[in-house]
């Protein structure tokens, strides 16, 4: 499975690598899990539909076939 960033979390990445690498390399290890079939217990699924708990950060996924589409994240206040 390949990992394919839209636009969105794209430019969230960027923009939190400039203020905490550590989150955005949480985030990033949190994606790889997924592609290699691993899963955090406090994220969320159904079906194709993944959303990941990375510390106050929530990242929404879709698997489509052999690509694992990351369409969304949030920050939980």
């Amino acid at each position: 499975m390949t990992p394919d960033w839209l636009p969105q979390p794209s430019e969230f990445i960027r923009a939190l690598m400039k203020e905490s690498h550590a989150d955005s390399v949480a985030i990033n290890t949190a994606v790889a899990g997924l592609l290699a079939g691993h899963e955090d217990p406090g994220s969320f699924h159904r079906r194709d539909y993944h959303r990941l708990h990375v510390g106050p950060y929530r990242v929404h996924c879709i698997i489509d076939g052999d690509i694992l589409n990351v369409i969304r994240i949030d920050k939980v206040l």
